[in-house]
């Protein structure tokens, strides 16, 4: 499903109260930059295991409930969609973009 394409992208928030929300925001605004961009297929690697894992479980987290839904529903828009975890020592660019 992977064609070896991938777009960098950046954002910033001036606040953002813990690691879980901001992991899970990036990962919502992912998809919705995809969706409008017109991509109908999607593979989202992470190396937020315990997101990744909630996302693909279509679990609940209380702290990150409404951005979760906010996934799930977005995952309709793809005829095609994977969410991976990758470990950050195997993942140095997205890590050196993301410090």
């Amino acid at each position: 499903m992977f064609d070896g394409t991938s777009t960098p992208h950046s954002t910033t928030a001036s606040f953002v109260a813990s690691p879980p929300i901001a992991e899970t925001l990036v990962l919502r605004t992912a998809m919705i930059s995809a969706h409008s961009c017109g991509i109908n297929s999607l593979s989202i690697f992470s190396n937020s295991q315990v997101l990744i894992k909630l996302v693909k479980s279509k679990g609940r987290h209380l702290e990150i409930a409404g951005l979760l839904n906010d996934i799930y529903l977005l995952s309709y828009c793809f005829t095609a969609i994977e969410f991976m975890f990758i470990p950050r020592l195997a993942n140095a660019r997205a890590d050196s973009v993301a410090k």
